[in-house]
């Protein structure tokens, strides 16, 4: 399966840049909130990583997921949004990006 870079385009960027979604540089965010996922000590521990990455490595991931939601509406103009929530549940990480 080939992997989907998520990160906003030029077009997208300006519209959040409107929205205010800012990152932590207080420039327009790279790419959704929603897409940013925080893993604490449990967690890392759980996953056996002794050592922190350094902040900007890369790092392999795959995850298994539940839906938990699904939402679908129509907007004016005829236009349809779409949402599914997806809680993780499973995870492996590789280091060997």
């Amino acid at each position: 399966m080939t992997m989907i870079d998520m990160k906003f385009t030029k077009s997208e960027k300006k519209d959040e840049a409107k929205e205010a979604m800012v990152g932590p540089s207080g420039q327009p965010a790279d790419y959704p909130w929603g897409l940013c996922i925080r893993l604490e000590s449990e967690e890392l521990n759980k996953l056996g990583l002794t050592e922190p990455p350094k902040v900007g490595e890369p790092i392999n991931f795959s995850c298994v997921g539940r839906v938990t939601s699904f939402n679908q509406q129509s907007r004016m103009g005829g236009e349809e949004e779409t949402a599914v929530g997806i809680q993780i549940e499973q995870m492996e990480i590789d280091g060997d990006a």
